[in-house]
């Protein structure tokens, strides 16, 4: 097992961790990595901008609406 993730596997667990809390190692190797691969952690501000416009959209209440048609 290597001591840090590879970056496909930082995007899984980046995804992995808005739908469910990651194991210790797991966390501590993902933080580890995001603190020296700069292309990562720019994925894990636009993963968590990307959650935070859908909460606010379902929030709103716009999440229960359909898309309107073009």
């Amino acid at each position: 097992m290597a001591w840090m993730h590879s970056c496909r596997q930082v995007a899984t667990l980046l995804t992995r961790s808005m739908d469910e809390p990651l194991d210790f190692v797991d966390r501590v190797r993902l933080r580890l990595h995001l603190r020296i691969c700069g292309n990562c952690a720019q994925v894990e501000q636009q993963l968590a901008a990307l959650k935070s416009a859908g909460d606010e959209l379902f929030a709103q209440g716009l999440g229960d609406k359909p898309a309107p048609r073009v």
